[in-house]
């Protein structure tokens, strides 16, 4: 299976030059990441008047956010996500209304599926959140299911049904996002690979990009799952760790639902503009341990347990090459930029089980499968605010939740530039928590 670009499949990997001709020598503000965090706080941050630079290492929206399943869903998430949600939700849908085309933008709604009573009462029990952050919410049983979605497979227990949720397609929407960013003058530079961040005095003073310094007294790391080993080469050690979700997409199929759908024991899908099906497995994920993941391994056990049947375990060359770095003194490098591998046994198994779930869809034909290399966090919340450094803030660790609670993250960060104080947006995903649960965001050695 190869990757093509269609309505419904991600961007193309591209590699730019290693190190672009042109650089600024300093910036109001940096912000490092070209995907969907990083462009929506670069444009707030030049909205509130600031220079700013905001550096790719590759290609704009090559990585997760143009990767993703394309989910904008207040409906499953965390009591903690309540508020954040409730304001991303709120702002995609007042992007909608200016670019609504452009981002690939559907308002249909989700739906949560459950095959059993016990997954009905998982999914019946967000309607305690969605009463208190004013989320319209209705939970349908038996019959009234099968009235309201006929296209459903026979003996569905129930579903959950929030009517204002939407999906966009993420490639047009990274590309329209990247456009709007440059409109309102923030530069991007594609092909500049951030080596090291610059510190004196506990506070930041630019980037490196090999070897030519951006200075800045402002800077914004939204790297991604590259984030992680940037931060620890400035001494700064946070509970990242990285997964690869595999998608898949059917060929095009005629008009189904505008809904995106969870069957919140299997598979989940939306139906993209171009009549193609985009299939996730929403927890099964792939780990290609590194050796962040053996240095936390004790922490990550109760994690790893819990989520035994979903997650699947890889150790080889990334492992390897990090422990023949350690041994040779090297230090441990950035991950290599590469095209993420595609679990073919994952892909096949989604659409097999989309046609459980719609048996309209049985026997559907796969066209194409590509995957994403997700930064997670222990407890699959954000990190976003401060990182302990003067200057330095983070939006890191949104664990497959970076599109769709991106633009309330983005304008959190941004108001805490403003006011030098964390709103109530961002303040339950301060990295300080991990120091209370016992994961400690502390100063970092080079293992």
């Amino acid at each position: 299976m190869t990757v093509s670009e269609t309505a419904a499949g991600p961007l193309p990997v591209r590699i730019a030059p290693r190190v672009p001709a042109e650089l600024p020598r300093e910036r109001d503000a940096v912000v490092i990441g070209g995907g969907i965090t990083g462009l929506l706080t670069a444009i707030e941050l030049r909205t509130q008047g600031r220079s700013v630079l905001l550096l790719e290492a590759r290609n704009i929206g090559n990585a997760q956010s143009g990767r993703n399943m394309g989910f904008v869903r207040e409906q499953g998430r965390e009591s903690v996500e309540g508020e954040i949600m409730r304001h991303a939700a709120d702002r995609w849908r007042t992007l909608a209304e200016r670019y609504g085309q452009r981002l690939g933008w559907t308002a249909g709604g989700h739906l949560s599926v459950a095959r059993d009573e016990e997954s009905l009462d998982r999914v019946a029990s967000w309607g305690g959140i969605a009463e208190r952050i004013g989320t319209r919410f209705e939970v349908l049983r038996g019959r009234a299911a099968a009235e309201r979605f006929p296209w459903l497979a026979p003996g569905i227990v129930g579903i959950g049904w929030t009517p204002d949720d939407g999906h966009v397609d993420p490639a047009p929407a990274m590309r329209t996002i990247a456009e709007l960013a440059r409109e309102v003058g923030v530069e991007i530079v594609e092909g500049a690979e951030v080596d090291r961040l610059e510190l004196a005095g506990g506070r930041i003073e630019g980037v490196a990009v090999g070897e030519r310094t951006v200075r800045s007294p402002l800077v914004v790391l939204a790297a991604g799952v590259w984030s992680s080993r940037l931060l620890r080469r400035a001494g700064i050690g946070l509970p990242l760790h990285v997964g690869r979700s595999t998608l898949s997409v059917t060929r095009p199929v005629a008009p189904l639902t505008r809904s995106s759908v969870w069957d919140v024991t299997g598979a989940g899908f939306r139906q993209s503009s171009d009549g193609r099906i985009v299939v996730g497995m929403g927890a099964f994920v792939d780990v290609d341990v590194r050796w962040e993941d053996v240095r936390a391994s004790l922490s990550l056990l109760p994690v790893l347990w819990q989520n035994r049947r979903t997650m699947r375990i890889h150790p080889g060359r990334p492992l390897a090459g990090d422990l023949a770095d350690l041994v040779t003194g090297k230090g441990l490098r950035p991950f290599e930029w590469s095209e993420a591998e595609p679990n073919a046994r994952t892909a096949a198994e989604g659409v097999r089980l989309l046609g459980e779930l719609v048996p309209a869809l049985a026997g559907v034909e796969l066209e194409t499968a590509w995957a994403g290399l997700m930064d997670s966090t222990p407890d699959f919340l954000p990190i976003a605010g401060a990182s302990g450094v003067d200057g330095l803030l983070l939006i890191a660790g949104t664990s497959g939740h970076g599109l769709g609670i991106a633009p309330a993250l983005a304008d959190g960060v941004a108001a805490l530039v403003e006011s030098g104080e964390e709103s109530s947006l961002i303040s339950p995903f301060s990295y300080r928590r991990f120091a209370r649960r016992g994961h400690p965001a502390e100063r970092a050695t080079t293992g």
